[in-house]
């Protein structure tokens, strides 16, 4: 029987969230910008392009521990 794989392994999708409104939609790793319709019934109407929103990388634990400082040169 085949598992899930790498599908559940990466997340690709990503975030936009409205700078007006504050909603946020969830798209696939295709979708280049978003539009929020929050405006478009105002007077006059106006467009507002969602912002993304890009999560920090996860760290990851330094796989060399780090080099002890060298004592500075006799002067």
């Amino acid at each position: 029987m085949k598992g899930s794989g790498p599908r559940s392994r990466y997340d690709v999708r990503r975030a936009w969230e409205c700078p007006e409104c504050h909603r946020r939609e969830w798209t696939t790793g295709a979708v280049v910008n978003r539009r929020c319709d929050c405006l478009a019934k105002a007077d006059p109407p106006r467009l507002t392009w969602m912002r993304l929103i890009e999560e920090k990388p996860k760290h990851r634990r330094n796989a060399f521990p780090p080099l002890d400082d060298p004592e500075p040169p006799a002067a």
